[in-house]
């Protein structure tokens, strides 16, 4: 058992480390490549056990057959590519979801569970060491990475959505002074679709808070006036210490959301007016989902419903230096959405798969019993996927620490409910939610 614990942490340890091992000068691929063999060894001895739970296989079966469809059958991609493409999508995190799932020791899945959470917490003081050497900058995201700003402000939702679920069942303040750091974290990277996208989280995750227990109209009233002033205090913070938000330009710069309006109008407007140095047009996230949207329906009816080929977006079928959105399509930045890549690879069929997953892991959470907070917090990081999958990044795409988290905590939820465990519940059991 000892054994199966160094393995997990030092997976984990890869992934939420890879900024400093890429700082270190080990490429990317040396550590992915490292943390597959060593989810392969895992996988390997789950599959010994007589018996094997895997959880929307057929699922994961058919997004499988639709990349070979799409790939070397339609397209005459490799299979190499298919597969590369499938590991980056799906592959990785199904196998460590079947491993959670399918480990008997509540002992070890204690340790990942705690490895998680200590590596969440370390990216806090890891950021404020980054903000004393090189001040507020979108690079060196924690340990996590030295380049992608976006998973600043994903990683920032992800965590919040967790604390301020937690919070609405405890009213533990010292989860406001937690929040407070993370967006901190937030702050030192610079990232301003936090401004927009968590107080949407947050609404959501306090609607379904007031729906699933019986509030009396005083207690509901109360919540309403703690969301609009936890909501205008997350604004404030944000504009305030983010240098595009302030007419300062500054950290510490004045509140005014007219110029914040104006900001976001002009930085829209002037998208799509120019190109990068590769000849790309620097379009908005709508302008390019519009202009990516209108593109594959006129292709053909195989392309539109199998994409151009899975792996076709990998930066290796592109020279050195150059994104293969700007490469193929001739824009830049606006088009990352993780849905665009998705849906350009494989098209309609895989995108409706890959979401209908999701779709199914938030209904088997919301449905699951006995209700935690833990049900409220998978709903909030659940919207931060989505949100960030459709209209922000390739974010949960690109990253273990957004995505294999977000399987291991489906996987926490299903384990128990297969073993008939109580591992969540157990969890802080004092804050336990007894429904009325």
């Amino acid at each position: 058992m000892k054994v199966k614990k160094i393995i997990h942490i030092t997976l984990l340890v890869l992934f939420f480390f890879r900024g400093v091992f890429e700082l270190m000068g080990f490429y990317p691929r040396m550590v992915n490549f490292i943390a597959l063999a060593l989810v392969a060894i895992l996988f390997g001895t789950t599959l010994l056990r007589k018996k094997k739970r895997l959880p929307y296989f057929f699922t994961f079966l058919a997004l499988g057959v639709v990349c070979i469809i799409s790939g070397p059958i339609l397209n005459g991609t490799s299979l190499t590519s298919a597969f590369f493409f499938f590991r980056q999508l799906l592959l990785l995190q199904y196998m460590y979801l079947v491993i959670i799932v399918n480990e008997p020791d509540d002992d070890i899945i204690r340790t990942v569970y705690n490895t998680v959470l200590i590596l969440f917490i370390i990216q806090i003081p890891a950021n404020f060491i980054k903000y004393i050497l090189v001040g507020t900058s979108e690079r060196y995201i924690g340990t996590m990475s030295v380049a992608q700003g976006s998973l600043t402000a994903v990683f920032t939702m992800f965590a919040i959505a967790i604390l301020f679920s937690k919070y609405l069942y405890t009213k533990d303040k010292k989860l406001i002074l937690y929040m407070f750091l993370f967006l901190m974290f937030n702050a030192i990277g610079i990232k301003r679709a936090t401004l927009f996208y968590l107080p949407i989280i947050m609404f959501i995750i306090s609607i379904y808070y007031m729906k699933i227990i019986n509030l009396r109209p005083v207690i509901i009233i109360r919540s309403v006036v703690l969301f609009g002033i936890m909501s205008f205090a997350v604004t404030y913070f944000i504009v305030r210490t983010n240098p595009s938000l302030n007419k300062e330009g500054k950290v510490g710069g004045s509140f005014d959301l007219n110029y914040v309006t104006e900001y976001i109008q002009q930085y829209n407007q002037e998208r799509g007016l120019n190109l990068n140095q590769y000849g790309a047009t620097i379009m908005s996230r709508p302008q390019a989902l519009s202009y990516m949207y209108g593109y594959l329906l006129r292709q053909d009816m195989d392309t539109i419903l199998f994409g151009e080929g899975a792996g076709k977006l990998s930066v290796t079928n592109v020279p050195e230096g150059v994104t293969p959105l700007s490469y193929y399509y001739g824009i830049s930045y606006g088009g990352r959405m993780g849905i665009v890549w998705i849906f350009i690879q494989v098209g309609f069929i895989g995108a409706i798969i890959f979401l209908y997953l999701l779709v199914k892991m938030l209904i088997y959470t919301l449905k699951f019993k006995p209700v935690t907070y833990h049900n409220l917090a998978f709903l909030g990081i659940w919207m931060v996927v989505i949100l960030d999958l459709l209209t922000y990044s390739p974010t949960f795409i690109n990253y273990f620490v957004i995505n294999g988290t977000f399987f291991l905590y489906f996987g926490l939820f299903y384990r128990d409910k297969a073993m008939k465990h109580n591992f969540l519940s157990n969890i802080n059991s004092s804050i336990h939610l007894k429904l009325t």
